[in-house]
């Protein structure tokens, strides 16, 4: 049969994207580390002039490096939260680093405080991390953090959300 349909090429998901970003950015860290090794020995042979160039190419790679993670973290961040379709009062970080997790967590919070709300609903996921040891990050570095700003900490949902209850402001805050 000539005319026989040609298969599509299936689309990429989401989480496939996120998994190839992650991916590429261990990769380019893998990398990374390994021209930071050759340029202490080609330090230690007294090349400089080499181990200069390995620098800047370890450079570029960490580089690389930041922006695959910071794009998966935007792309499942938005997956999870769709722009338009967002509650202020709720925020979902699964499939987030927890330094990721944080940074979002805090942007969520300082928009509900602006808000008047104070009170955020944190999904954080059942906690079954990439490496799978099966030990969540995210949350304990949430709730580490939260309890170092003085934000209350609740569970809910069999942990898999927080709930941030956010200290009221004394007085009115005067923006100069």
């Amino acid at each position: 049969h000539a005319h026989q349909r040609q298969r599509q090429p299936r689309q990429l998901t989401v989480k496939d994207n996120v998994r190839k970003l992650r991916a590429q950015a261990k990769n380019d860290d893998i990398n990374r580390r390994n021209l930071l090794q050759e340029r202490e020995q080609v330090l230690q042979d007294g090349d400089v002039a080499r181990a200069f160039l390995l620098k800047h190419q370890a450079e570029t790679l960490k580089k690389s490096m930041m922006e695959s993670d910071q794009e998966a973290a935007r792309t499942i961040f938005e997956y999870y939260n769709p722009l338009g379709r967002r509650e202020r009062s709720k925020v979902d970080l699964r499939g987030l680093q927890a330094s990721e997790a944080i940074k979002y967590c805090d942007e969520a919070l300082r928009e509900l405080q602006d808000a008047g709300g104070n009170t955020l609903m944190v999904t954080v996921g059942k906690g079954k991390n990439v490496e799978g040891t099966g030990k969540g990050k995210v949350k304990p570095t949430l709730r580490q953090y939260a309890k170092a700003q003085g934000i209350k900490v609740e569970e809910s949902d069999e942990g898999s959300v927080l709930v941030l209850t956010l200290p009221m402001l004394q007085s009115p805050v005067a923006y100069a």
